[in-house]
């Protein structure tokens, strides 16, 4: 009987953990509308690490700050990337991928379930690209392939980003 306890509550805490280091879609919604020191704050609390950062050049250009989560420390490869865009002109923008078709599948079954509607689906430069919109949302999904480095085999690639209608309509 204890075992099974033992089990039980070592399972219980594994997937705690997995979970509670990732970001759920409504967190991407809402770290949308941060400043940049509170998105940064917000994912160094949940585990993600610096990677790198630009600044703005000029009125149109914005500045990004990507994160990664589950860095490998030999070279770049990580389990997911986020990537924050900001300007003092336009509303900000996120964009995370991702590696694991659960993640995936829950963030699009977050997006439909906000009635956001899919407007567009085409195939660009050997990608998958799904356009979903909201009432001031839009989200841009990119499925994608990778090769593996020193084999045949090939990984999916998931690209969530996201922004307003507004520059949605106006940039892209």
């Amino acid at each position: 009987m204890l075992r099974i306890i033992i089990l039980s509550l070592s399972l219980l805490a594994s997937s705690l953990s997995s979970i509670a280091q990732n970001l759920t879609f409504d967190e991407l919604l809402s770290l949308r509308k941060k400043s940049l020191s509170g998105v940064e704050e917000y994912l160094n609390i949940k585990g993600w690490k610096f990677l790198e950062a630009a600044e703005p050049v000029g009125f149109d250009k914005l500045g990004n700050v990507t994160f990664t989560y589950k860095k490998n420390y030999i070279n770049d490869l990580a389990e997911s990337f986020f990537s924050y865009y900001y300007s003092d002109y336009d509303s900000n923008r996120i964009a995370v991928q991702v590696h694991k078709p659960d993640i995936y599948n829950k963030y699009l079954a977050r997006i439909r379930s906000l009635g956001m509607r899919l407007i567009n689906t085409e195939v660009e430069n050997g990608n998958m690209i799904k356009i979903y919109q909201g009432k001031t949302t839009t989200v841009k999904v990119t499925i994608s392939s990778q090769q593996e480095d020193y084999s045949d085999s090939h990984k999916t690639i998931y690209r969530f980003f996201i922004l307003s209608n507004f520059d949605y309509n106006t940039y892209l």
